[in-house]
């Protein structure tokens, strides 16, 4: 499981690389890539409890939605902060990985334009 987050219906668990994924991204992207890697996989597990049809571009886009309700709402309770920047951070971090990343293109798991506007839906609108 190199360089791939994911979330795993038969287990009920977020699975990710620390060694290499994590680290490139923070590196590459900024510190807020971290937790939108986890709220997107969280938005997987709410999936699974809502949903049956887990493997479409819908949704995808959905988990973004979700990840986008959940930091909002951990900073709204004060549990993160969101720092200057960040938001940027999260932006450039959803354009890149719904492009050229190996496990994963457009057709999978949306454009960066449809990928920041469910994730804004999200932040700006909750669950």
């Amino acid at each position: 499981m190199k360089e791939n987050a994911f979330y795993c219906f038969t287990g009920d668990f977020v699975a990710y690389d620390d060694q290499d994924l994590l680290p490139q991204l923070h590196n590459q992207l900024g510190d807020a890539v971290i937790g939108l890697v986890f709220a997107h996989e969280w938005g997987h597990a709410i999936q699974a409890r809502l949903s049956s049809d887990r493997v479409s571009v819908a949704a995808e886009l959905q988990a973004d939605c979700l990840a986008g309700a959940t930091l909002q709402g951990a900073a709204d309770d004060g549990q993160i902060a969101i720092e200057p920047g960040d938001s940027e951070e999260i932006a450039r971090t959803l354009a890149a990985v719904a492009d050229d990343y190996p496990w994963t293109n457009e057709g999978d798991h949306g454009s960066a334009e449809e990928r920041t506007s469910a994730f804004n839906t999200g932040v700006e609108g909750g669950v």
